[in-house]
């Protein structure tokens, strides 16, 4: 199963393997097994634990983005590893907490059907928080293919990438603040979520969202 930004694919791409295996790789493996072994889909709860605990950055980036990988997981690993809150913050998964610090552009159409209904939106919010999302997609589009003319692909990194504003950010548009929990997350933290994402950002390239 794709997802986005991931390394997610059906099982059937991968050769059959008992579930101890599974362990056994996630404690001892190589590097490029464990690699592979984050992307499966048909992982136990136990060994998606175990991955997103790996010393390497990219083991636990690519735990982050598996669709099995649950809410609580997401949350544990920010809160161990900040270098990965931008994977974990658009996860379908993500708790609606964690999903307010990433740019809305990167937010997919299933994160966002499930944090409206994390957030218990009214047809009315959801209408209105849908719209102003299709609004900041045009204007980001229109901001990068400008930023890009006279660019090659090759230079697109380097480029200051076009901004939008936070999920969070545009949800307080739609309901006020003071209906809204505050959030759980320190300024430290925030501070490095908001450098985290500027990072990864310009590693991972602009994004063309449909």
């Amino acid at each position: 199963m794709d997802f986005s930004f991931g390394f997610t694919y059906d099982s059937q791409y991968f050769p059959e393997q008992p579930k101890e295996l599974h362990e056994k790789i996630a404690r001892t493996g190589t590097h490029h097994e464990k690699w592979d072994l984050a992307g499966r889909d048909d992982l136990s709860p136990e060994v998606i634990a175990i991955l997103a605990q790996d010393s390497d950055p990219s083991i636990r980036d690519s735990i982050a983005m598996n669709h099995l990988t649950s809410a609580s997981v997401l949350a544990s690993l920010v809160s161990r590893h900040p270098d990965q809150i931008p994977a974990a913050s658009i996860h379908e998964n993500a708790p609606a907490t964690l999903k307010d610090l990433a740019p809305i552009h990167w937010q997919m159409d299933g994160s966002i059907y499930q944090y409206l209904k994390d957030k218990e939106a009214t047809e009315e919010e959801s209408v209105r928080f849908r719209k102003e999302r299709d609004r900041l997609h045009r204007q980001y589009m229109n901001r990068l293919k400008k930023a890009r003319q006279g660019l090659s692909p090759e230079e697109w990194p380097d480029f200051d990438t076009p901004r939008t504003p936070l999920l969070g950010e545009v949800w307080r548009t739609i309901r006020p603040e003071g209906d809204e929990q505050p959030s759980p997350y320190s300024q430290e933290f925030l501070r490095a979520a908001a450098y985290y994402w500027d990072r990864w950002s310009r590693s991972v390239g602009s994004v063309e969202l449909p």
